[in-house]
């Protein structure tokens, strides 16, 4: 029993780390139109929840 509830605990944390990664998108850098250089940078993928944004309480952003 014990080394099931330790299997469960890895496979259940290995779906929830891979869904978080999942939903990451690369924004290439680019220039502004005042000529302003943006760095590339990891982001969520756009979509209308908050509570899966990096900046959401308890939400840690994994490439800092």
């Amino acid at each position: 029993m014990k080394k099931f509830v330790s299997l469960l605990i890895l496979v259940v944390t290995m779906l929830t780390t891979t869904a978080v990664f999942a939903s990451d998108v690369y924004v290439n850098g680019h220039y502004r139109k005042d000529g302003t250089y943006v760095e590339g940078h990891h982001r969520t993928s756009p979509d209308n929840r908050i509570d899966n944004n990096y900046n959401y309480p308890g939400n840690k952003n994994p490439y800092k």
